[in-house]
């Protein structure tokens, strides 16, 4: 919660609002955000909550909700959801571009684009790679981004190591050695993508892959590498591990639901505070895009 900031000075973006007057407030979306105010305002009750602007930023959607309790009256702004109080923030594009600037400020210390999930998945190889970044960093000479190419093949071959420990795969041929990680990653991604629907991605796996292993092992061997080529090759690196990853969480995953009224993928399980006691399962699935209710708790 954020209160008694003061009005930034200057807007961080300047942005154009489309559908400003138009936007629909879903009823779950409502609920989640009159509970969400009505417990960081302790003590105040909602009277309204409206939808007023949608806008996408990178890869995250911030909405922003105008609401009124019987004490103030805040924007509410999500993804990660905060709220600022009209007093402190009058205008709705000064209260973004604040959220906004806040949030890129408190990502700013990151050096990955893993999630918390990724890293939880392989928290050794992740700490081997901001051990190679660190070293990038104070690199100068040839010889230092080497070794931030002979880092990285250690990361690699965590990897493996790790997503087996973690029993997040299974090894496939015992025979693969262990620092042979074009063969150990080719066998995972056999395991993890396997079928003629995901063809396409193995293959593109597979080929990124032996070229990621085949860059990190010409950096190692570069005499006259600079910090550009080590830099290329550590977000080559950075990138294998996320699309490995990626495909683990897509195998452990089934095919998302679809709705049964317009076929979209938009079918959500609601949370209803107000069953979490009276039922053992207190979700509604619903879809939004046309609001087709699914099943009741039972």
């Amino acid at each position: 919660m954020t209160k008694g900031l003061g009005r930034p000075v200057q807007p961080i973006i300047i942005r154009r609002w489309i559908g400003v007057f138009y936007m629909k407030s879903p009823e779950h979306q409502k609920r989640s955000v009159t509970e969400y105010v009505e417990l960081e305002a302790r003590g105040e009750k909602v009277k309204r909550a409206e939808k007023v602007a949608s806008e996408r930023n990178f890869d995250l959607t911030h909405d922003v909700w105008d609401v009124e309790t019987d004490k103030d009256r805040y924007w509410v702004i999500t993804e990660p959801t905060n709220l600022y109080s009209h007093s402190d923030f009058p205008s709705m594009d000064y209260a973004l571009s604040f959220h906004i600037g806040l949030m890129s400020r408190m990502n700013a210390g990151q050096h990955t684009n893993a999630t918390d999930e990724d890293i939880y998945r392989t928290p050794k190889t992740w700490r081997q790679w901001e051990q190679a970044h660190d070293a990038l960093e104070l690199a100068e000479e040839a010889e230092d981004f080497q070794g931030v190419g002979a880092r990285c093949r250690e990361v690699l071959i965590t990897l493996v190591d790790e997503l087996e420990t973690s029993k997040l795969t299974k090894r496939q041929n015992p025979d693969i050695k262990r620092a042979d990680v074009k063969a150990q990653l080719a066998a995972t991604y056999d395991l993890l993508a396997s079928g003629k629907e995901a063809r396409k991605i193995r293959a593109h796996l597979k080929t990124n892959s032996d070229s990621t292993w085949e860059l990190v092992s010409w950096l190692t061997h570069h005499k006259n590498a600079v910090r550009e080529d080590a830099k290329y090759v550590m977000n080559a690196t950075e990138q294998l591990m996320l699309n490995t990853l990626s495909i683990v969480v897509r195998s452990e995953k089934s095919k998302p639901k679809r709705c049964p009224k317009c076929k979209s993928y938009r079918v959500i399980s609601d949370f209803r505070s107000e069953l979490m006691y009276k039922v053992e399962h207190p979700y509604v699935e619903l879809c939004e895009a046309c609001g087709w209710g699914g099943n009741k708790p039972k």
